[in-house]
Parts: structure tokens; sequence; C-alpha cells
């Protein structure tokens, strides 16, 4: 018998002397025995091929049960209850385990990696599973289900010599003797943080110290499962209950959210009788509505319709409602460590959901499902051969696929594409094979044309009377359409909706935070860990000492604790202050503004982007961390968020508020409302030059903060203080400028239109300025981007000015943000930084090495007439410094005309209807300056005739579409017609320039005429539109 023989000694070599003799279990010996009985008997008269197959086969079923052998070893000695324990608390190792290896994949430096990094090694530290000297990455790939097992409460009840072993420990804890401080809990797996260690004991109420023999009474409320152990059917169920009782019945509404690659569910729910929208965002329907359920219980909480004995643990408001709240050494935790950071979160979930096809009943019940394997009988049948293409996308800790396939159609004679994004391979191909060309969409659109009795225009029988002077139009009257939709309900005038901080919540990505320990950590841990981290920072970085030294020099830091007091004291505090003060900030009226602020306060805390500063702007986002950080943006991106409600953010900082834009009208009015129905709400107004007697009466007499500034002296010169006598020798400037013996300033001025600026003027000042031999850059103020590239060619061109001694840096919005950047670049010695700007430098932003200011004292300034529903742009004069005499200076207004007052009102109630904010006219009209009453009549007007309000002004379908596209109304809806005559992309070009408003061709600017060259752009059309589209293919040609 070699084979058996050789069997035999191989197996008891490599496998015998290794596990079994190392295990004395008498049940694992005897299962041995018995499978190498039965595998000798049969391997007799096998190969050697055959041999080494049983071979592998029986090493995996002793490899299985070696580990459900140590898994009962684990059971007994922790006196567990069943396997199920034992798989959790593995799978709470494997999650942490990945965490810690998606983060070493970081580098060291990267502030997520910071962050969550150190929040889970204080974690880990905190429950006792790590020590304090292996606070390292490295070491949580170490860990072992035995750390856990030991952080037990059932553990550490038996080890503190309570229980008489390990199972009796566990009848202590479910029958309520055992407390964890003053809490009693009945948890045997709950985890026992390390400062609450020495706080077990006997429950006063148990019969063990002294209290009253027998079976303890239950104390536990109605239906108060702790949160950890709360299945999310539960919340909803409680909350339905306590509405039943009132004969209230929630309404949950559920409508998709996110990118196709992720996609993700937004539930809104509205209880009758309250104003608040709770809101739930998850990667499916059912924790979406969870979600909206507890975010409505803590509104109830915080209102007190509900007591927090009440309500399941972990739903009270805990204080969130508060301006500020430090936390110090004395604030103890009111939670520990929750199980659902490890088993909640799971991938198969959001995979499931992809299935699903929430617009399956538009075409014909084609779902996820059913699309692909039709599809491919089909191809079978027509003998089509065609395979799927798969491309990744995305960086590897965030990867998704993209399915392409492209099929040849006989009967269409044409070839047909389909390009479909997923999180991985089978859900890409799916969406592919559903979101293909479907025969029945076709035959439902005729059905459902025949049905109402309208027929679609025929081009091709009218195609012969079809002429350039006699066109045909295809949108055909669609009044009728209006009948056959149902009535619209009529929205009451509401507030956005609100509330404090709260767990699991990511205020500026307005949705539930799903993975990673953010996501039920309490919002006393993530306090703990912000200040620890605060902390440690303060003591070890020289940098951020050295940055608190700096600004302990400033003159608001004086102030500090009035400001502060103020804040935790009122809903609304306006600050006044010099342009020195250096402030935090969150809405901006500027893009430059948002992101170098938000820049300049990432450099004071020595900190990158993203950490606890970060910016959002059009086209571009640098977000912060979910708690405790600062998010800057412009009114116009935080009007788009105020869609979800303004959940999780304390405190509103509005700054500039001088300047009177309409969306800082409009946010003005918002807040107003937001502080009376949330008084919890912080609102701070901020300016260097404002009327604060306006503002403080619009806010109820709110408090005002002055806050002294440190401005440098500045000299202001006027046209007729240049006199040419005694500097001729250093400067000549009698040949250049307006200066002569006959001319004076005020007849010269009658000469020049309002519009004109002389550029020789500007030269001989530069020089004069290069003259003084003081190191400075100038800043020259001009009204429009057409005027700076005139003077930047005309300097460019100039003998002088043109040369290696100047650095001439143009500053417009419209400029990219590398280009703009520039202006806060320093020059070597010896050159001078020339800056042309529109009023974008004035007061949003500031240049530190600004010597010298040029003003030209106009700007181009927006003016809508109502009667006539015309917009225009036109150079007039402003509020700036000294480049005209003091006659004409003194006789400008103080301050612009406000915004509203001069700007068509279509669009801004679009987003008074979005927000559901009521009327638009009694809207408008608790404005700080409220507009006329016929642009609020011609902006409803021009809405209904856009088919964007119905008979009752509320939003339609279409109005819905237009509210939230980042354009103008009229242009978004060319931006639809195009999609659906298949000119879209032309479309795209002609909405992207009219909605830059930047000058497309560059003209002289004493003609003001374009050229021959620039006039052919146009055709024989004569429009600006054709020849702003024929001017940017013709760059992309070239």
């Amino acid at each position: 018998m070699p084979k058996t023989t050789s069997f035999k000694h191989k197996f008891r070599t490599e496998w015998v002397s290794e596990d079994v003799s190392k295990d004395n279990s008498r049940l694992f010996k005897f299962l041995l025995m018995k499978e190498m009985s039965i595998l000798i008997f049969t391997t007799q008269n096998l190969t050697p091929e055959g041999e080494g197959l049983f071979f592998s086969t029986l090493v995996n079923v002793l490899s299985k049960r070696h580990v459900w052998t140590k898994s009962l070893k684990l059971i007994g000695e922790y006196g567990l209850r069943n396997k199920r324990e034992v798989w959790r608390v593995k799978y709470t190792l494997a999650k942490i385990r990945k965490a810690a290896r998606d983060l070493l994949t970081l580098e060291e430096k990267d502030p997520r990696r910071l962050f969550e990094g150190n929040a889970l090694l204080r974690r880990l530290v905190r429950v006792g599973v790590l020590d304090e000297s292996h606070m390292k990455l490295d070491y949580v790939l170490g860990l072992k289900v035995e750390d856990f097992l030991e952080r037990r409460l059932q553990t550490q009840v038996f080890k503190l010599g309570l229980a008489k072993s390990i199972h009796h420990a566990r009848v202590l804890i479910r029958q309520r003797h055992i407390r964890v401080r003053k809490q009693v809990v009945n948890v045997p797996s709950f985890v026992v943080r390390l400062d609450s260690q020495k706080h077990i004991d006997f429950s006063l109420k148990s019969p063990f110290v002294g209290g009253k023999p027998g079976r303890v009474r239950g104390r536990t409320p109605k239906r108060s499962r702790t949160l950890d152990i709360m299945d999310v059917n539960d919340v909803k169920a409680f909350l339905y209950s306590w509405l039943g009782k009132r004969k209230i019945t929630p309404d949950y509404s559920v409508r998709p959210a996110g990118s196709k690659v992720k996609p993700r569910f937004l539930c809104e729910l509205r209880v009758e009788g309250h104003d608040y929208v709770a809101c739930g965002n998850s990667t499916n329907k059912k924790d979406a509505q969870s979600n909206s359920a507890k975010d409505f219980i803590m509104y109830l909480c915080r209102n007190g319709h509900l007591k927090d004995d009440e309500v399941p643990s972990g739903f009270g408001p805990n204080s969130l409602g508060e301006a500020y709240h430090p936390v110090g050494k004395n604030n103890e935790s009111l939670s520990s460590f929750k199980q659902e950071f490890l088993d909640k979160v799971n991938k198969q979930q959001m995979d499931a959901q992809e299935e699903i096809d929430v617009n399956s009943g538009i075409h014909g019940n084609w779902t996820m499902e059913n699309a692909k394997s039709m599809l491919h009988q089909w191809m079978q049948s027509n003998k089509i051969r065609s395979d799927y293409k798969y491309h990744p996308a995305g960086p590897d800790h965030n990867r998704s696929f993209v399915a392409e396939m492209n099929i040849y159609v006989k009967e269409l004679r044409r070839n047909i594409q389909a390009r479909e994004a997923g999180s991985n391979k089978q859900s890409a191909s799916k969406k592919l094979c559903t979101f293909s060309v479907d025969p029945k969409i076709v035959d439902d659109i005729q059905d459902t044309l025949s049905s109402i009795d309208f027929s679609p225009i025929d081009v091709s029988s009218l195609k012969d009377q079809i002429t350039e002077d006699n066109p045909l139009n295809l949108i055909s009257n669609s009044d009728f359409v209006n009948d056959l939709l149902p009535a619209s309900t009529i929205t009451k005038g509401g507030v956005v909706s609100w509330c404090p901080p709260k767990p699991n919540w990511n205020p500026w990505q307005a949705c539930n935070i799903d993975e990673g320990p953010l996501a039920s950590a309490s919002m006393d841990q993530i306090s703990e860990d912000i200040l620890q981290s605060w902390g440690e920072s303060q003591k070890v970085s020289s940098d951020v000492q050295a940055q608190n030294k700096a600004r302990s020099a400033l003159p608001i830091f004086d102030m500090k604790n009035e400001i502060l007091g103020a804040i935790y004291d009122n809903p609304v505090v306006l600050i006044r202050g010099q342009a020195s003060l250096c402030n935090i900030v969150v809405t901006q009226p500027r893009r430059i503004s948002a992101v170098s602020v938000a820049d300049r306060v990432a450099s004071e805390r020595c900190e990158e982007l993203g950490v606890t500063a970060g910016y959002s702007v059009r086209f571009e986002s640098v977000l912060p961390r979910p708690y405790g950080s600062i998010f800057f943006c412009t009114v116009g991106v935080l009007l788009k968020k105020l869609e979800s409600g303004l959940r999780g953010v304390s405190h509103v900082i509005v700054d500039e508020i001088h300047e009177r834009d309409v969306n800082t009208d409009f946010i003005l009015v918002v807040l107003r409302d937001m502080i009376h129905t949330y008084p919890d709400l912080r609102v701070i107004l901020m300016s260097a030059t404002v009327d604060t007697t306006l503002f403080a009466k619009y806010f109820n007499q709110c408090v005002v903060v002055e806050v002294p500034g440190s401005a440098y002296p500045v000299q202001d010169y006027y046209l007729e203080d240049y006199d040419c006598g005694e500097e001729a020798d250093d400067v000549d400037i009698t040949n250049n400028i307006l200066m002569n013996i006959q001319n004076k300033p005020k007849k010269v001025l009658k000469t020049m239109g309002d519009k004109e600026i002389n550029f020789e003027l500007i030269g001989a000042l530069m020089q004069y300025i290069d003259g003084l031999n003081i190191q400075g850059a100038v800043l020259i103020f001009l009204p429009g981007w057409n005027t700076i590239f005139a003077l930047m060619k005309w300097l460019q061109d100039h003998p002088v000015l043109g040369g290696p001694k100047y650095s001439i840096v143009p500053l417009h919005s419209q400029l990219p943000r590398e280009d703009q950047r520039r202006c806060f670049d320093h020059v070597p010695d010896g050159v001078t930084k020339i800056i042309l700007s529109t009023n974008i430098a004035e007061s949003s932003i500031t240049i530190d090495d600004v010597v010298y200011v040029i003003d030209s004292c106009k700007v181009k300034m927006k003016l809508f007439t109502s009667h006539n529903n015309m917009t225009n742009y036109a150079t007039v004069l402003g509020l700036q410094d000294k480049f005209t005499t003091t006659a004409r200076y003194e006789s400008l207004e103080e301050y612009m005309t406000p915004e509203m007052f001069r700007t068509p009102l279509h669009e801004i109630s679009l987003s008074i209807k979005l927000l559901r904010l009521g009327s638009i006219g009694q809207f408008l009209s608790k404005a700080l300056e409220p507009p006329p009453i016929d642009a609020v009549i011609e902006a409803e007007v021009l809405l209904r005739e856009m088919k964007c309000l119905d008979n009752n002004d509320e939003l339609t379908p279409l109005g819905k579409i237009l509210a939230r596209l980042p354009v103008e109304p009229r242009l978004g809806k060319m931006l639809i017609f195009g999609c659906i005559f298949s000119c879209a992309d032309a479309l795209c070009t002609i909405a992207a320039q009219a909605s830059c408003g930047a000058e497309l061709f560059i003209t002289e600017l004493t003609r003001g005429r374009l050229n021959f060259q620039q006039r052919s752009f146009s055709g024989c059309r004569f429009s600006d539109h054709i020849a702003a589209l024929n001017a940017f293919n013709q760059w992309g040609r070239s």
C-alpha cells in the first residue's frame, strides 16, 4: 500500500503534528480520526493527482473545523450567547482594519488622514482597545478579536469580582443589577470606556447593595430601546405611533438624488401643523425615510413637543441649540462607542439600490432586471454581434466603471450608441441596456397625442413654403395643455428649514454620513476630538503659536469676548469696522473674495484648505470637514443650498452687506424670517462702510458692535490739485495731460464725455509716481473689461511703461483663478506692479502692497426698465475715489442704488417659489428696500408667458427645472429647446457667452464700433448671438 502509506505519512507530518497536537479537544480528535479513516479508505485506488485533490479537500475541511473550534473556545471563555456575537466582533474588526488601510494609502499630511485617522485612534484608545503608546494606524492592523471581547461589560464585571463566573456576569447585567456611572446597563456587549471602568458597580436598586430583595421591577419606559440596537423601522414606528395619537399622518416624499455612479435618495418628511420639513439622505429609500424620521424627532425635542424620557435615547437635543458650547474636562460623554459604526454600513445595500429604476413607469415598465436579457434576445434574433466595453473611472478608493456598446440596426440604417456609468461593471451594463432607445416610448407618445386630439406640425408637407422671410414656428399653441393638468395646490408662505449641528449629517453636502467614524459618533465625542486636536496643535506647533501672537496685535482681538458674548446672547449682530479687521466670513459677493479669504483663514490656522476652512464658488469647490468648520461661498451658492435647508449650520455670517446686490438683499429677507422661527440660529452681518441705522432697524434694533480700525493715512488728490508750475522739471506733463495755461479742469471736463477715460493722463500720473521713488504697487479702477484690455494694450505699447520696470496685471471676475491670483504676487525690487481692476478690488479683497490708487470714478452698472422690459449696461459715475474734480465728486451719491431697483426680478422670483416662501409680491415687500410694484408684476407676467407659473402662480415642471439651472431662465428654456431640436451644442455656446456678460470683441474707445472683420462673424443675420457662435467655432478650429 505505498499510496496509502504516503498519504498517511504526509497527513500526519503536515497537519496532525501542527494542529491536533496543540488542541486538547476530545471532540476535535474524534472528528479528525473519523475524517482520516474515511479518506484513507477512499484513496487506496487513486492516482497521485486524485490523492492531491483529496489532500487539499481534507485540509480545507479541517481548517473550517479549526476555525469553528476556535469560535467555540471564544464563546466559552467570554460567556457569549452564540456564534453571532463572535461574527459581529469580527465584522467590527474588519471594518476598522479597512478604514485604517484606506487611510494608510493616503499621504501622511493629507487632511482626511490627519483628521479621520486621529479620530479613529483616539476613539480606540478611549475604549481601551489600543494602548496610548501605539497610536499609529499600523498598530490598528494588528488588533485581534480578543482585544474587543476584553472590553465588554460582561468581561469587566467578572474581572472586577462582581460576579462568580463569566456566565454569572451575563445574568447580572441582563437582570439590571449593574450600572456604569449613574446609568443602568442591561447590554452585555456594551463596550466600556477607560474612564468609565472605575465607575462599574451594582445598581442602587439592586438587592446586592441593600435594595429590596426579590425580582427587581424594570424601570425601562415604553419603547426606550437605545439607538445602538434600534432598528430603522422602530424609529418610523415610534413617530407614526406618536402622530397617530394626534390623528396625523406623516407625508414621506422620496426622490432620487446624487449621480448615476453613486445614486442616493432624498426623503422629505412633512407633518400637518408643523412648518418644519425633515430631511433624510441615504443610499436607499428605507434608510432615507428613517433618517428623515430621526430628524423630525429631534425637531420635536428641540421645540418641547416631546420630552427626553419619551423618546429613544440618542434623540434628545442635548443643548445643540446653543450658539456655542465649549467642551471641557468636566463634560461627560452621553453614549459609548457605538456599535453602529461597525455593522450598519453595508456596501451590498448600495449595489442593490442601483438596480432600482425610479423612472421605470415612464418607459413602459422596463427595469434594469429585464432590459438586459430582452436586449440580448433581440440581438440574437437579429444576428447582431456586439459586446460591452468597460472603462474604469475615478481614483482607486472611489472606483467606478463606464460601459459602452455600439450596434447597427438595419431597419433604421444607423448605429445606435449607448454609454452609462455604475459602481461596478454589472450595474453599468444594466443601466446601459435600460437607457437605450425603447420603441414603446414612441408608441406611448403617439397614443397620448391622439387621445387629446393633437397632431404635431408636419414639416415635410410644408417644406416648400418655408423661407427665410417666412419661417415656420414649430412650437404650437399649448394653452389647452393647462386644462389637462390637475390644479396645483396653493402653498402658504413658509421659511427655510433649519436645525443645529446634529450627528450623522454633513451640512456642506446636505446628506447623511454613511461611512467612517463620523457616521455614528455623538456630538460630544466629535467636540472632544476637535478640542483635543486643536489643543495639541496649540502646544506643539510653533507656527500656530506665531500666528496667535500676530493676531493678538489686531484691533479686533481686544473685543473678542465682547463680540462672542453679543453673538451668544443675540440672534443678530451687526459688526462695523475698518477694512483691516481680517475677519472670518462666510458669504462674499464675488468669487475671488470667497476663495482668497478661505485661503487666508486656512493659512492663519496653519492648515490646508479642506480641514476647517473651505470654499464653494461656481464650478469649483473645496469642502471642509462636516463639523467644526467654516464654509466660504458666494451668496448665489448659498441660495442654491437653501433648497435642501440650512441644517447643521450654527452661524451664518454675511460680509460686505453694503454691496446691496439682489442676492444679498434676498438672503437678508430669508434670514430675518428664519430667526423669528428659529431663535437659536445666529446671524452676523459685517461691513466696513455700512449705514448701521438702516440695517439695525430692519433687524429689530439688533446689536451693533463698532470695531476701531488701524487704517493708514491716505492723501486724496483731485484733478485741480495737479499743478505743473514747480514740478515741470521733474515730469513734463504739460504736453500730455489736460493742464496747460489756458485749459482748466472744469473747462476740459465739459469737452470730455462721461464715458471717456484719458489714457495719456494715466500715463503721465504713472511717470509722476515713478519719480517719487516710493516702492509699491499702483491700483487703477476702470469700469469694465473692454477698458481694462484697451489700457493694458496702451501701457504695453508705451515706450516707458511697457518696459521691464513695470508689471501689468489685469484683474476681472471673468479671468481664471490663476490669473486673478497674480495680483497678490510680489514683484522684484525695482519693478512697479500696475493692477488694472474693476471695483472688485475696492472692498472685496485686500492687496497688501498697494500704495497708489488711480480711480476713474466710473463703473459699468446693470440697468433695467420695467415699462419696456429692457436690460442694458451703462457706464455711469459711481462711488469711487478721486479721478475727478472736487465739485463732481461731492455731487456723487454716497451709496450705490440697490440692484433690486435696477435689475429684472423674474430670476429671483423663481427662487422664491422653489424655496416655498409664499407669494412673490408679498415676499419682496419684506425686503430692506422693496422694489417697485410694476417690476414685480412684470416678473410674474414674464414667468407665466414662459410657462414657468400656472394659473395659481405655482411652479410648473418647466419652472422647477429652470429654477435649478445655474443660468438665466430665458437662456435655460433656450437650452431645453436646443435639446429637443438637436442643436444643444450651438445653443450652449450662445448661453455661455450671454451668461458671462463679457464683451466678445475689443473695440476702440474713441469709436466704440465694430470693424468689418468683427461684423463679418454675424454673416447676413446681423445677430450678436450668431456672431458669438461663429467666433467661438473659429477659435476652436484655430
